[in-house]
């Protein structure tokens, strides 16, 4: 999506939404240090940020900004700027010209990241339904299509949430509710899993009553979702996110980042036809074993990219003889 003009009262109320959460970042453009990249949500479905063009800078940035620090627009005719209140009491000023934004959509169904081990699969689904509740939470309602919302109760299940992709748990950001509940059982339903579904109606009468640990009724009903148990379910479940995902293009690249990507997709391909799968990519399979190739995405601008991460391949294998898949990295 091109730049768009950003109204200065509406840079105001974001830049002051970054301040409160303590992710505000001034990232100036490599080729052009007058341009002032502000990223507003960056992940692997949405890249937003805002621009400030032939920008002056007068202070120092800090390299992190404290939730305290104060924010005031200057509307002048002549030329608008922020100033930012530090409680230190240094000051910062940007002048600019003009404020635009740019916010784009992306595929992120064979986007895989993988920070814990054991379950994958259902970690790599919690993050990505968790990626679509993000986006609505943080940009509304316009910024999911109508597979993605019916999705997003998801997240509210507490056996699926269970698989945090991440080492802390995310009870507090996606809070129980009933709508999750409801969510699994439709989902179960549709998958033909009729035991998951009768599994899910006890639990839900169990835990009404007051001397029931629901804690506990969580981790049976998450440990009940084992792969050897409820790959059907899972595969379900993932189609749908494939649908949903599929609504949006995929990431485009400057040519020399598109040749190392055709490179890293060529290097699994030929590392799977090496130990006898078959397929195209990113899909396999060998004998009853099949293999998904998923990748990690760089962000479309390098300013904007931490820590100069780069495109990866991993290709999660599921054989039927083993309780979890496996996960490989192909350099």
């Amino acid at each position: 999506m091109a730049a768009q003009p950003l109204s200065h009262e509406n840079l105001l109320l974001l830049v002051d939404d970054l301040l409160e959460l303590e992710v505000l970042e001034l990232i100036p453009k490599d080729t052009d240090p007058a341009t002032m990249y502000i990223p507003y949500m960056m992940n692997d479905a949405v890249e937003y940020y805002l621009i400030l063009s032939n920008c002056q800078v007068m202070g120092e940035i800090p390299e992190e900004f404290d939730g305290d620090t104060l924010v005031k627009l200057i509307d002048s005719p002549d030329r608008p700027g922020l100033i930012f209140e530090m409680p230190s009491g240094d000051k910062l000023t940007l002048w600019f010209d003009s404020c635009a934004f740019e916010k784009s959509f992306y595929q992120y169904h064979r986007i895989c990241h993988i920070w814990r081990r054991g379950e994958e699969h259902w970690r790599m689904l919690v993050y990505m339904v968790g990626t679509i509740h993000d986006k609505y939470a943080f940009l509304g309602p316009d910024s999911v299509n109508d597979a993605e919302f019916a999705l997003l109760p998801l997240v509210h299940f507490g056996p699926f949430r269970f698989y945090s992709p991440i080492d802390e748990p995310l009870d507090d950001r996606y809070p129980e509710n009933e709508d999750g509940w409801t969510c699994m059982r439709n989902l179960a339903l549709e998958a033909g899993d009729a035991d998951y579904v009768k599994m899910i109606d006890r639990a839900n009468a169990l835990k009404k009553l007051p001397f029931i640990r629901t804690d506990i009724l969580t981790k049976n009903l998450a440990n009940a979702l084992s792969l050897s148990r409820r790959k059907p379910l899972f595969e379900h479940i993932y189609s749908k996110v494939c649908e949903a995902s599929s609504r949006y293009p995929e990431r485009a690249y400057i040519p020399e980042a598109i040749l190392d990507i055709e490179k890293a997709r060529k290097a699994a391909d030929a590392g799977l036809r090496a130990e006898g799968f078959t397929g195209d990519y990113p899909v396999y399979s060998r004998d009853r074993t099949s293999a998904i190739v998923f990748e990690e995405h760089p962000f479309t601008m390098q300013e904007l990219d931490y820590e100069g991460f780069a495109f990866q391949t991993k290709v999660m294998i599921w054989d039927p003889e083993d309780a979890c898949p496996k996960i490989r990295t192909f350099e």
